[in-house]
């Protein structure tokens, strides 16, 4: 994979891109010019979390979730729906951070915003656009666009001209490293496919890259059952069995808490119970690489405005 340094991290010059789902600014008042620090919040699942954080900020009010941020909740483009891999998720994440940043925007980051805008049944057609020649003379050596807007309006005219009418835009928040904040928010889930070396060297490209990893173990059901009523005896099963992940399966099962599509009404509305049940089981990220638990209030604390990390 090529890299290119900018602003002293070093950045994948590929990835795909993930899109802004939901957003509020929590205390911003019509006429204010004050400048606002922002949390963006990437999901490796893209469902359940996303939906999760989706309604936390939909009732953010409600919840008492007063921090003086604006908080943007992002998904993945629907092409990489379905890929499960924090390492994955990290490259995405960067590279539009990187855009969001900097405005300078990959080829194939542009190809992702396209073919999601056009659909997928457009792809053969998309692929021809970006072999195009003028695509080509817009690009560097480095493999980024001279100019996105440009190129938004061309390939609007290319599908256009094809009978295929698209509007190509981005999410065009601002993102500053120096005050903003990152978070990305995925399963320990160990196995073959996520030994530890993986585990911690993800955790090292999160920190090399500015961004605030936030794990769950064995997966983010874990967090969902701890806004239960009377849990401590589940949650000290899971933490003491051989296999966690089935272990929590199970007890999901036996609380008839739908994995695909949990109840996330109950879920807002007891918040509060999930702080207080996952005290015992805050743990640092590294720990978190063997033993069951999770650090999700950090989020929920920098949302509260009680976050005293910098």
């Amino acid at each position: 994979m090529g890299q290119y340094l900018h602003s002293g991290r070093c950045i994948p010059t590929w990835s795909d891109n993930m899109r802004h789902v939901a957003e509020k600014d929590l205390v911003r008042r019509t006429g204010s010019k004050e400048v606002h620090r922002r949390v963006f919040i990437a999901c490796e699942g893209y469902k359940t979390e996303v939906h999760y954080f989706e309604r936390l900020v939909s009732e953010s009010g409600r919840l008492g979730l007063y921090g003086r941020v604006e908080v943007v909740v992002m998904n993945r483009y629907r092409p990489e729906r379905g890929i499960s891999d924090p390492k994955r998720l990290l490259e995405m994440c960067i590279d539009h951070m990187t855009f969001l940043e900097t405005k300078m925007c990959t080829s194939n980051l542009f190809r992702s915003i396209v073919l999601d805008a056009a659909g997928e049944e457009h792809k053969s057609m998309i692929d021809s656009m970006m072999g195009d020649r003028r695509i080509s003379d817009m690009t560097d050596d480095d493999g980024f666009l001279n100019d996105f807007h440009e190129a938004a309006e061309f390939a609007s005219d290319y599908l256009s001209e094809r009978g295929v009418e698209v509007s190509v835009v981005f999410d065009d928040h601002m993102y500053d490293p120096e005050t903003d904040i990152v978070f990305l928010v995925v399963d320990r889930d160990q196995g073959k496919e996520r030994p530890a070396e993986r585990y911690l060297g993800f955790l090292a490209d999160c920190y090399d890259s500015g961004f605030r990893p936030v794990v769950t173990n064995p997966r983010f059901e874990l967090w969902e059952l701890m806004h239960m009523d009377d849990v401590e005896r589940d949650l000290m099963e899971i933490s003491e069995s051989r296999n966690p992940s089935s272990a929590l399966k199970k007890i999901m099962k036996r609380r008839s808490m739908d994995k695909d599509d949990p109840d996330y009404d109950y879920l807002v509305d007891h918040l509060d119970n999930a702080m207080r049940n996952s005290v015992p089981y805050v743990l640092d990220l590294d720990k978190l690489e063997s033993e069951v638990g999770t650090n999700m209030p950090d989020i929920i604390r920098v949302l509260k405005g009680t976050d005293t990390r910098s």
